[in-house]
């Protein structure tokens, strides 16, 4: 509900604001949205490398795993490239690729995930023993 509302608003009340309005609305939104990823990304930076003693690091496995996720991606190229041949006039850039190849690799929603996962218990034979592997993806 709030997204929808936010869609609409922005359609139509961004309209009726002054071109000052607009200028310091997108600054201000800009300036916020910086601010929250720079609030995920030092989070997710600071439990990955203070909970260090809590988990065991397999650096094999993770570099690994970030292959396998990288040429994982690698479907993006052909399709954009398909999708350029049949469409002549508008094409998407070889940047834009790049971008849309790697865009698929982060997310604050994914390590979530993984810290909701419950390390392995010895006694109940239950969790995962992969959960550092997991955060470091």
């Amino acid at each position: 509900a709030i997204l929808a509302e936010s869609v609409v608003m922005d359609l139509y009340t961004y309209q009726n604001l002054s071109k000052e309005a607009q200028e310091n609305t997108k600054f201000t939104v800009k300036c916020v949205a910086h601010l929250c990823e720079e609030a995920i990304f030092a989070y997710l930076g600071m439990q990955v490398f203070l909970s260090e003693p809590f988990f065991q690091w397999r650096f094999n496995l993770i570099f690994a795993a970030i292959l396998t996720c990288l040429v994982s991606r690698l479907w993006v190229f052909p399709l954009t490239a398909l999708v350029n041949a049949c469409r002549p006039g508008d094409r998407i850039p070889g940047n834009s690729q790049v971008m849309m190849w790697f865009s698929g690799l982060r997310g604050a929603v994914c390590f979530a995930l993984a810290m909701k996962i419950p390390r392995y218990d010895v006694l109940l034979k239950r969790g995962s023993q992969h959960v550092s592997e997991l955060l470091a993806m």
